[in-house]
C-alpha cells in the first residue's frame, strides 16, 4: 500500500489536531498541518513543533506546516483532506475552503475526512450533513 499525503485542516492547529499528526505521519508519506495564522506556522518551519500546544515536543520529520496563504497548493496535492474545526465555525470554515476543494480533485474523487465533533447550534446539523 502507498503512503498518502494527508492535509490536516483545523481553525486553528490546536492540540487534539497537533496530537493526530503523530499517528498519522506512520501511516501517510507527508502530513501538512494548517496553521490559521502566520506566526503559528513560521515558529512551526523553525522548531518543527506547536509551541502554543506542544512546546519542546518536535513532531516526526514527514510533518509539515503552512497557513492560509498555502492552503490552496497544499488541497491540490493532498489525497486526503481531514477538516477539524470546532462544530461552532465548520459552517463558515468549510465555506473559506470549499473554493479550494471544488478547484482540485476533491470536488469529483476527493476523499474528505470530518474530524469535528456535535451538532451546529441553531440548525442540529451533523458536519457531514453540512459538507453535502
Amino acid at each position: 500500500m502507498s503512503k498518502e499525503k494527508l492535509v490536516v485542516v483545523n481553525a486553528p492547529a490546536g492540540r487534539f489536531v497537533t496530537s493526530l499528526t503523530v499517528p498519522l505521519s506512520e501511516r501517510a508519506s507527508k502530513v501538512t498541518l494548517v496553521f490559521r495564522s502566520k506566526e503559528g506556522h513560521q515558529q512551526f518551519q523553525i522548531s518543527h513543533e506547536n509551541k502554543k500546544w506542544f512546546p519542546g515536543r518536535r513532531l516526526p520529520e514527514n510533518v509539515y506546516s503552512t497557513d492560509d496563504e498555502g492552503l490552496p497548493g497544499t488541497i491540490a496535492e493532498a489525497d486526503v483532506l481531514i477538516i477539524v474545526p470546532p462544530a461552532r465555525v465548520f459552517r463558515g470554515y468549510y465555506q473559506s475552503i470549499y473554493p479550494y476543494i471544488e478547484r482540485s480533485r476533491f470536488a469529483k474523487e476527493g476523499f474528505i475526512v470530518i474530524g469535528s465533533k456535535g451538532l451546529e447550534e441553531g440548525t442540529d446539523l451533523r458536519m457531514s450533513e453540512i459538507v453535502k
